[in-house]
This record gives C-alpha cells, structure tokens and sequence, in this order.
C-alpha cells in the first residue's frame, strides 16, 4: 500500500487493483503467477520500494537482489515488462 500510494503515481503501470490482486495471486495456493514470471519481478520490486520506504533495509536489498536476479534472465525478452522493470530498479536506487 505504501507503494501505491507514493510511487506508483510516476510508474501506473497497471490499475491499483491489478497490482493488490497479483500480490494476492503470489501468497495464494495459485500455481499461475511465477515468481520468476516479469509480473513477479515486478511485484518484488514494489515491494522492496515500500519495505525501503518502511526502513527495513535489509528485505528491501533482499527483494531488489531478486528482482535482479531474475531480470538477468530476461535478456532476450521484448516485451512490455522488460521496460517496466528497469524504470522500476532506477526508482529503487
């Protein structure tokens, strides 16, 4: 929520209510949002910003390192998600 009411304002990527349900689609049973997925990367960049904003540091590296992570892994994407998520990494540094 913190994210969405600060940030999300520059990177409205999607409506706020696509964004509370595909973190509801990560913490469910559901097997359809990867979390390896672009969608998740960025969720896990959303949520390092708000765990930043929230001054807990080292959840907010922890998820940015994933994000990262899986970032390298889409080298070869083309698609809208590959340019949403280094806006994203460039707002969290």
């Amino acid at each position: 929520e913190r994210y969405l009411s600060t940030f999300y304002h520059m990177t409205p990527f999607v409506t706020k209510d696509e964004y509370r349900a595909r973190l509801n689609r990560i913490f469910s049973d559901s097997d359809d949002l990867s979390m390896d997925s672009p969608n998740a990367t960025i969720l896990l960049l959303i949520l390092a910003m708000g765990a930043a904003m929230l001054e807990e540091e080292e959840r907010a590296e922890f998820l940015f390192r994933k994000a990262k992570a899986n970032y390298a892994g889409f080298d070869e994407l083309v698609n809208v998600q590959a340019v949403q998520i280094p806006l994203l990494m460039i707002s969290q540094s």
